[in-house]
């Protein structure tokens, strides 16, 4: 997915599992980790962030701007809960992922029929 992103030249930040081997021997709580994929040297930051009830979580960016400080890259990760929240609702709720067609644009209008009725509850 990192590399995907990146050669794209898309901008993401996003959690990892605590459990990645990568970044499990991290003391930082903002370190560049380069690593290595198709005999090309990648590079990524890692940012270690507190939760209010004590646990840490690990997000890992390809946005290096120094002057973005961790507390800000966690407000970023939080903004993405609405829309999780809302993709959770229309995938189990309305099962926006039950498509009634297999053309483009049948899938389309499934999907914006779908929208267009969670607003209406």
């Amino acid at each position: 997915m990192f590399e995907y992103l990146d050669t794209k030249n898309m901008l993401f930040l996003m959690r990892v599992s605590s459990s990645f081997k990568t970044v499990q021997n991290i003391d930082s709580n903002d370190y560049i980790w380069e690593y290595k994929i198709k005999r090309k040297y990648r590079k990524l930051r890692v940012i270690k962030i507190e939760l209010s009830n004590n646990t840490t979580e690990i997000l890992v960016t390809n946005i290096f701007d120094e002057n973005i400080r961790n507390d800000e890259f966690k407000e970023l990760y939080f903004l993405r809960w609405g829309v999780e929240s809302k993709y959770k609702e229309l995938k189990s709720s309305i099962q926006i992922e039950e498509f009634s067609g297999t053309k483009p644009i049948s899938i389309e209008q499934d999907f914006f029929v779908s929208i267009y009725l969670s607003k209406v509850d």
